[in-house]
């Protein structure tokens, strides 16, 4: 082979090679997205990181690796600034999960992500003012858990059962469903402070007040899957603050 013929085959080899490039996340900007959002107790940073995230898919309309980080960024950021701007975070969040799930329908994190961020909008703007989104968020979080069950620590189960838990019985929802949807999803993670604290709420719904109790103290006293360490400091707040009002612990 000629020395032409050998760079040519490197040169072809290095094109077929960019879109799977782009798949598996080796974008220096997603590296560095990674790195701001773990400190994203800091909302800066998750601002920063969504800037690097939107650059990145305007770049390359297909990147899936980009359109679920942002899914995930706009959620956490809405719960987290003033309530007059949280309509417009959760909307932008659902609007990029969309275009998750149409750059790969195959899996589950544009629908959990779409789903999560659908229930973050409604339950900002009033339940009984958005039932009508009541159907398409469960069939989002319904087809997550078909997808992957386990994906973010078992978070369709979790969405399924505060869904069953937030809508009322007349429309669908199911206090007993939700326990049972929880239970599952704590199996799947048991490190996942924010199953806890929805568990609790649900068994408090149904009477178990004493297993409340127990989701709660655990939440203060357990060891976090390190990925929620940063959500696992505020759900430590609200298990106190839950004790304290029921218990006057």
């Amino acid at each position: 082979m000629t020395k032409r013929n050998v760079l040519w085959s490197i040169a072809l080899l290095l094109l077929c090679a960019l879109p799977l490039l782009a798949q598996t996340g080796t974008d220096p900007r997603i590296t560095q997205a990674d790195k701001l959002y773990a400190e994203r107790a800091d909302l800066t940073k998750v601002k920063n990181a969504i800037g690097l995230m939107s650059d990145l898919l305007r770049n390359d309309p297909k990147n899936f690796e980009a359109a679920k980080r942002l899914g995930e960024y706009y959620y956490f950021l809405g719960k987290r600034v003033p309530e007059d701007q949280r309509l417009d975070v959760f909307q932008h969040g659902m609007d990029v999960s969309r275009k998750a799930i149409e750059i790969d329908p195959n899996k589950a994190d544009g629908y959990f992500w779409l789903a999560t961020n659908e229930g973050m909008y409604a339950e900002t703007k009033g339940i009984m003012k958005s039932l009508s989104m009541r159907k398409e968020v469960r069939a989002n979080f319904e087809k997550a858990n078909q997808i992957d069950e386990k994906c973010y620590g078992g978070g369709p189960l979790r969405g399924l059962g505060r869904w069953d838990y937030r809508v009322p019985g007349l429309f669908g929802g199911d206090k007993k469903r939700s326990v049972q949807e929880l239970e599952k999803s704590l199996q799947i993670d048991p490190g996942n402070s924010l199953t806890k604290l929805y568990l609790a709420d649900s068994y408090m719904e149904v009477g178990r007040k004493e297993d409340a109790r127990k989701q709660w103290q655990e939440v203060l006293t357990m060891t976090p899957n390190p990925r929620w360490s940063v959500e696992h400091k505020e759900d430590m707040e609200v298990a106190r603050a839950m004790l304290k009002k029921y218990f006057k612990q």
